[in-house]
């Protein structure tokens, strides 16, 4: 698995604003407005993106509307003290739910008869506060700590009656905080980090019956809490050209479920986790432009609040993760990478759905599972105004000891993993105004349910785009047309593994054009 880092934009010492507009041949459109300023030992900015997506299937429209700030205070105590702030509101998205592969060929645009029913969809309105402090002592030990604040409103409505309608409330708050000290000993150079982390979640879930898009009796009263503690600690040791990482993590975990909704307590359940995580690595720097790593780590997954709500005798899933590959690099616009990794997972978590209740996901622990891969990526300069990006991923991610339902399914390939994937991207500046992206993206062939009896074909998406940079109403601006999907190809842009039925696919936009301007 890989990780996604989201990063806020961090106020800057100067003045500035940006805004754009994008509107594309499904008539969905964009709006982003930002602001940045500052003023003696102040920066601040303050962001706001509005969409509005008609969608391409039918009964797949959303709206969202997403504000973000962030103030920093040049403080002399603090290298870095920033508080932001993050809300969303998205008052609908709703769901034209999964097709089976007849209605996938013949009517791709589509909704699923029972989604457009029940008026399947969500809304979400959501609020995060957090701060984030830097401080150094003695100019060796570096304290860095996060704080925040969570709380989320969460109505859904599920195509089928029994318990189809969802209202949650969730409050999550948490702290992280980490101390980074630096020494010299002889000719070793070491890199030490002792951190501490607690997050807190409440749930309150409710559910009651879908009367085709109307509210009816409630079905299920609850409060789920998760509580989570760890400390950890990482060394790094740097002597000439070897780098040797070692360190360890100890994990805290309870899971509460209070029913409030039957007079008994046999529906409540708590479960505490508690695990040990080893981390060893190795590199090795042959040259200025070639390396060399190993790595090796367990990983430690619960089940969510979500997951044990629904199959309260799930386990958590283990891994033991292992790692080796080759890195050159020259600079920033010229870079390659091989790596060959392998795990093993025992009780992997797996989603499956239930004939009467479509579109909730229920779970169950496989006995364990091996993964195997190759993950390539390079970056090449061609010309001085030439440049090719390309990524390719080569999986094999099969069951080792998996009995289900009576089914034994050794051997069998993962679902909703492709074979092999990747991307190509070719960028071209034609002049000094005028540039283009050309994305190729592939993937091979997906299996869709635990047994492998159905699977999609290999397929590949072309997309171009082009920028223009001018002078518009005294300002700089920048023109762009996209293309997504050149050759009408069709393919899923969503895989629902193991659903009722048959309905794995949700089928992507065909051949679609935007055009937008930013200043």
């Amino acid at each position: 698995g890989g990780v996604i880092s989201f990063s806020s934009k961090t106020p800057k010492s100067y003045n500035y604003t940006k805004y754009s507009f994008i509107v594309n041949s499904l008539n969905d459109i964009a709006l982003m407005y930002f602001i940045n300023r500052s003023k003696r030992y102040l920066d601040w900015n303050i962001q706001a993106d509005i969409k509005n997506q008609k969608g391409y299937r039918d009964h797949s429209a959303s709206q969202s509307i997403i504000f973000n700030s962030q103030l920093k205070y040049r403080w002399k105590y603090f290298e870095n003290f920033i508080l932001s702030f993050n809300h969303l509101y998205s008052p609908y998205a709703l769901d034209p739910g999964g097709l089976t592969s007849t209605q996938n060929v013949d009517n791709p645009k589509m909704a699923r008869m029972e989604n457009q029913l029940y008026d399947a969809g969500e809304s979400v309105i959501q609020s995060k506060l957090s701060l984030r402090t830097e401080k150094y002592f003695d100019n060796k030990i570096l304290l860095k700590t996060d704080l925040w604040f969570l709380h989320r409103t969460f109505d859904n409505k599920l195509p089928f009656e029994g318990g189809g309608q969802v209202d949650l409330v969730r409050n999550y708050y948490g702290i992280n905080s980490k101390a980074i000290y630096h020494i010299n000993f002889r000719k070793t150079l070491y890199k030490v980090m002792f951190g501490i982390e607690m997050n807190n979640l409440f749930d309150s879930r409710k559910r009651y019956d879908n009367l085709t898009g109307m509210r009816g009796n409630m079905v299920y009263n609850s409060d789920e809490k998760f509580l989570m503690g760890a400390s950890y600690l990482q060394c790094q040791a740097t002597l000439d050209n070897h780098q040797l990482y070692f360190g360890a993590r100890i994990d805290y975990n309870q899971i509460k479920l209070k029913d409030n909704f039957f007079e008994s307590d046999s529906l409540d359940n708590k479960s505490v986790y508690k695990n040990l995580t080893p981390l060893f690595g190795y590199r090795y720097q042959f040259n200025e432009k070639l390396a060399s790593f190993v790595n090796y780590t367990t990983h430690f997954e619960t089940p969510t609040l979500y997951e044990i709500g629904n199959s309260s005798e799930l386990n958590p899933q283990h891994s033991v993760v292992g790692e080796i590959g080759f890195i050159s690099e020259s600079d920033r616009s010229e870079y390659s990478e091989i790596v060959l990794f392998k795990s093993k997972t025992t009780s992997e978590i797996i989603p499956f759905e239930m004939e009467n209740e479509p579109g909730r996901s229920y779970f169950k622990n496989a006995g364990s599972t091996m993964r195997e891969g190759l993950e390539l990526s390079l970056r090449k300069n061609i010309t001085q105004k030439s440049n090719l990006q390309f990524i390719h991923t080569f999986t094999n991610y099969r069951f080792v000891n998996f009995n289900s339902n009576g089914n034994v399914l050794n051997g069998n390939y993962f679902p909703a993993i492709p074979r092999y994937f990747g991307k190509l991207n070719f960028l071209n500046e034609l002049n000094r105004n005028t540039e283009f992206d050309l994305e190729i993206y592939y993937a091979g062939k997906v299996f869709l349910d635990d047994n492998n009896t159905s699977s999609t074909s290999n397929y590949m998406l072309a997309s171009l785009n082009v920028k223009r940079k001018l002078i518009l109403f005294d300002r700089h601006a920048t023109i762009f047309c996209y293309i997504e999907n050149i050759f009408n190809t069709p393919y899923s842009s969503n895989i629902r593994m193991n659903a009722w039925g048959g309905r794995f696919f949700e089928p992507g936009p065909t051949r679609r054009y935007s055009i937008g301007i930013k200043f």
